[in-house]
């Protein structure tokens, strides 16, 4: 990976492993030839939709901060949203060409 010089050092590291979970979950839930399948039946839009389920899991973590669920934490729902969000942005270029 290239070496910034700017930045957090922990900003980089974190990118890094979404790529990992990027790949992860592109083999779980896309084709092998579409790692967007699965998003693509509803586009942009429906990764908004998706932002919004992950921002109202992230609402209820900061109304309950004790709160666990056996299947997300905070870091997963705040790592989904980064992930989302670039995923939203190529779809919607995507669809603008």
């Amino acid at each position: 990976m290239k070496k910034y010089s700017y930045g957090h050092p922990k900003f980089y590291k974190i990118v890094e492993e979404l790529c990992d979970l990027h790949c992860w979950k592109s083999k779980s839930y896309g084709k092998k030839d579409d790692p967007l399948f699965n998003l693509r039946l509803f586009g942009w839009r429906g990764v908004v939709v998706r932002l919004g389920d992950k921002f109202c899991r992230l609402k209820n973590f900061y109304d309950k901060p004790d709160m666990k669920l056996p299947d997300e934490t905070i870091i997963d729902a705040f790592r989904d949203m980064s992930i989302y969000a670039v995923l939203g942005e190529i779809l919607y270029n995507e669809e603008k060409k």
